[in-house]
């Protein structure tokens, strides 16, 4: 089977499995809670931004209370940011490192899969729209054209009504253009700062909500993951300090990345593969800095999930195809390989009577607290 064969096969695939998964997979603990916002719809929410709110509306008002309507949002945003990752890939190298890239996404299963498509999370919005905004701002790089600014403004705006952490990669994008001498002047341009004001607009109705809740959204953000928790909480105070960082290099780094950190010391430091030195890539590389440093600074002090590295997995991707676009038969194992541990990971958390019942508990739990009010099962399991 030819390369080009082999990866329209895979992505067909992959597409099929993701789809029937969502009819199965049992919706993780946050999904639920996102779940009750959508009954409740409001300008914003303690623990985040409303787009997730309105999405489950739409989604629960089409097809129903149950778990395809939950899980549908999370395969749609994963298929999305493949393709956004494709199109970004695609002006940093050739077609078919772009289609290699996405397709490494798609079925990554330490960050894909387990974050995105088996649990329905805020994370992949951020995805998405972290992708869309560098999208639209390499479109910019490459053509120059205003009307980009503008495109890059909206997503700017809807990619804060995602989740918070978007502004990391937005100060990455700042301090990446202030540091590049050819793309410093776009600070001169009047249209930067009405796009600014368009993207302020667009996330007003957080502004709003916050300032009528005293500012209270804010300030948990920043308060919330403290190590400051019990011996037993997911936040404990022993791991103040360095063991926080610690952990947060071991856990969140390694934990998410450690396939793709090993393929580009591989490459880099036994194969020799350098990558293409454009500006893109330049831009691309600085964000992975920012994003992995400012998260080390951040984990002294308080907890850090593992599934904060998703844009920087979705980042390394590109990085990765790169180095794998002259080895098509390594690059084929890793994917059939990605593709057999998310079968089985989708399988696990499934309701297929193959496995413990920990979700079933869990869902048994929202449903005898109140929280869940209309149970997507018609009699408890």
């Amino acid at each position: 089977m030819n390369n080009n064969l082999f990866m329209q096969r895979y992505w067909q695939i992959s597409a099929l499995i993701l789809f029937i998964s969502a009819f199965f997979v049992f919706p993780a603990n946050d999904s639920y809670y996102y779940w009750t916002w959508s009954g409740h719809l409001e300008l914003s929410y303690l623990d985040g931004p409303p787009m997730i709110a309105y999405l489950l509306w739409i989604s629960t008002h089409i097809f129903g209370n149950n778990f395809f309507a939950i899980n549908l949002i999370s395969i749609l945003c994963a298929y999305g940011s493949s393709y956004l990752l494709y199109r970004v890939a695609s002006l940093v190298s050739s077609r078919n490192v772009a289609i290699t890239a996405a397709i490494l996404w798609v079925m990554y299963p330490f960050a894909t899969t387990k974050f995105i498509a088996i649990s329905m999370t805020l994370d992949g919005l951020e995805v998405f729209f972290s992708l869309l905004v560098l999208y639209m701002t390499f479109r910019w790089i490459q053509y120059r054209q205003t009307r980009y600014i503008y495109f890059m403004s909206i997503a700017i705006g809807f990619s804060l009504l995602a989740k918070y952490n978007v502004v990391i990669l937005l100060f990455a994008l700042m301090l990446f253009f202030l540091l590049d001498r050819s793309l410093r002047k776009i600070y001169l341009s009047p249209h930067l700062y009405i796009g600014m004001i368009v993207a302020l607009a667009i996330f007003s109705p957080v502004i709003i909500w916050n300032c009528q809740n005293h500012w209270i959204s804010f300030s948990y953000q920043l308060n919330s993951h403290k190590w400051t928790g019990s011996e037993d909480a997911i936040n404990t105070a022993s791991r103040y300090g360095l063991r926080g960082m610690w952990f947060y290099l071991s856990s969140c780094v390694f934990g998410v990345l450690h396939i793709l950190l090993l393929l580009i010391a591989y490459f880099k430091y036994v194969k020799k593969v350098t990558i293409i030195c454009n500006v893109y890539n330049r831009c691309i590389i600085f964000i992975i800095y920012i994003i992995l440093l400012f998260w080390l600074y951040e984990s002294y002090s308080a907890h850090i999930g593992l599934n904060y590295m998703l844009t920087v997995s979705a980042l390394i991707c590109i990085i990765v195809a790169q180095q794998l676009a002259s080895y098509p038969k390594l690059t084929k194992f890793l994917l059939v390989l990605f593709l057999l541990i998310t079968v089985v990971m989708l399988l696990d958390k499934s309701r297929m009577p193959l496995k413990h019942k920990n979700e079933m508990a869990n869902y048994i739990k929202y449903v005898q607290s109140g929280v869940l009010h209309r149970p997507f099962f018609n009699a408890m399991p």
